[in-house]
């Protein structure tokens, strides 16, 4: 960093980051802090927005999941919802838990451009194709990806051993078709 550049410009570039205010990651980065031109009651201010702005950014973020949602339990839980309304042939309430990505609306027969009610239809078709003549059984086991921690694997009893993936998004985890 120059001299007389404040540390809010290099905090732009992390914002999004827990560590923004954390005086250790700026050590560790070699960034040297050094005395700015600014008044002290605006070193102060930044100081005190910085953290601030930084939970406001990163920390309501849906991008990852949060330890709770992120472990088996929570993707073990949402494929058992899932699985029991497929048991069921609720349908409708089955479609609930998909999440339309790119991928998942070409392999079910959605256009791009259809909104998630247009969508239920062929969703619910997906389904009864599937599951429709034989009712899945319960979970079998759940493998979070660790080089990507938003998708899971859940393996489930259907005749023998069968699998689906769900990716975590918006908050919750959702099945997918890869």
């Amino acid at each position: 960093m120059k001299r007389g550049h404040s540390v809010d410009s290099a905090r732009a570039f992390v914002i999004g980051s827990r560590f923004a205010a954390d005086p250790r990651y700026w050590a560790s980065t070699g960034i040297l802090i050094q005395g700015t031109s600014r008044p002290p009651a605006y070193r102060l201010a930044s100081q005190v927005l910085a953290p601030i702005v930084a939970v406001l950014l990163g920390g309501a973020c849906d991008l990852l999941p949060r330890k709770e949602a992120q472990a088996r339990e929570g993707a073990r839980s949402r494929a058992e919802e899932l699985l029991g309304a497929l048991r069921k042939a609720d349908w409708t309430e089955a479609a609930r838990f998909v999440y339309l990505d790119e991928n998942t609306r070409a392999r079910m027969g959605i256009p791009g451009d259809a909104d998630r009610e247009e969508a239920v239809p062929n969703i619910e078709a997906w389904f009864k194709r599937m599951y429709g003549t034989v009712r899945p059984g319960t979970v079998h086991s759940v493998t979070i990806d660790p080089s990507e921690p938003t998708r899971a694997r859940v393996s489930y009893r259907h005749d023998d051993i069968d699998a689906f993936d769900m990716r975590f998004a918006n908050g919750d985890w959702f099945y997918v078709v890869e």
